[in-house]
């Protein structure tokens, strides 16, 4: 079951990765209301695709989660920001999800969790960071975390 699930996943991660479009001024003006300056310039280095991704897990997070705070939301638009440390296109991302950490960048990319709370260690709030690392924690096991808010955060990202 789970590897059905997850295969659906992929497959629905990999549809919205290559029929992304960019965000509308009024969507880009919302994260630069949300994202401290520090942030929204790493926000910036995403591609379209993952700009997208981030501002549709940031929506899917607040609706599962209204009272949350600004560092909360912070964290959903900042989930893959590790992905911004090497430039693989869609078809190399799902060759690298699928054969693994084999070659250097793919290493980089399948470690973008570390990798993004290095790049956010001077940028962001504790608050932000903490939840960042709860989400990595128990990405892969929901029921591992107690905490309501890593738990909306990490449906959010799964679609």
């Amino acid at each position: 079951m789970r590897d059905m699930k997850y295969l659906q996943h992929l497959t629905k991660r990999t549809w919205h990765s290559y029929t992304a479009r960019a965000l509308t001024p009024e969507q880009q003006d919302e994260v630069a209301t949300l994202l401290l300056s520090s942030e929204q310039r790493l926000w910036h280095l995403f591609s379209v695709e993952d700009q997208r991704h981030s501002y549709v897990v940031m929506k899917r997070f607040v609706d599962r989660c209204p009272n949350a705070s600004v560092e909360h939301i912070r964290a959903a638009l900042l989930h893959d920001i590790g992905k911004t440390a090497v430039r693989l296109s869609t078809t190399m991302r799902v060759i690298a999800t699928f054969i693994g950490p084999r070659t250097k960048k793919f290493r980089v990319y399948h470690d973008h969790e570390r990798i993004g709370l290095e790049l956010l260690a001077a940028e962001s709030s504790p608050i932000t960071l903490s939840l960042l690392r709860q989400m990595y924690e128990h990405e892969n096991d929901l029921a591992g975390s107690h905490d309501p808010v890593v738990r909306a955060l990490c449906d959010a990202d799964n679609i």
